[in-house]
């Protein structure tokens, strides 16, 4: 079960918007975070929707960006 996680990780972390919100997730100490939002993407089989990621997620990098300027 870990060795298929740290697989899956490998490939969600291969996605430039997704490694952001999980490089969010895993700098913050929340690995139950991470997983679920993992989870979250395998049950929306969004992995295969690209533009759907892309879209919402640069939005959110975006929004992180701005809170980690401020800080």
């Amino acid at each position: 079960m870990l060795h298929f996680s740290l697989d899956l990780l490998g490939l969600i972390l291969k996605q430039p918007p997704i490694f952001c919100v999980a490089r969010f997730f895993l700098q913050k100490g929340q690995p139950v975070l991470l997983f679920l939002f993992m989870s979250l993407l395998l049950t929306q089989n969004l992995l295969f929707k690209g533009f759907i990621i892309s879209s919402y997620f640069s939005q959110f990098c975006s929004k992180l960006s701005l809170d980690f300027v401020s800080l």
